[in-house]
């Protein structure tokens, strides 16, 4: 049994800056916290995309996938998912805290 407790899963498609943005804010916000990860099920046509996020993300899992429609790219992302809970989140969206 997996002692991950949340997934935080990633579809996206072609928006590259956006989703090293999106990784960084999550990144961020969850350092060292060993009942997290981070998914990304990629399903767009750059081929330099795994290169970038395996170099700058060591942390995060990244599965590349091809032709998904967007609903089949979100039940990939849930489906390699680990963890006990599974947040979909943007490749667009950031994680913002204002303590």
């Amino acid at each position: 049994m997996s002692n991950i407790l949340l997934s935080i899963s990633i579809p996206s498609n072609n928006k590259t800056s956006l989703l090293l943005d999106a990784l960084n804010s999550i990144i961020n916000k969850t350092k060292n916290n060993k009942k997290i990860e981070i998914n990304v099920s990629d399903n767009s046509g750059n081929k330099e995309n795994e290169k970038i996020i395996k170099k700058k993300f060591k942390n995060v899992n990244y599965y590349k996938s091809k032709y998904l429609t967007l609903d089949s790219n979100i039940n990939n992302a849930v489906n390699i998912s680990k963890g006990k809970y599974v947040w979909i989140f943007g490749d667009d969206d950031l994680i913002h805290c204002n303590v």
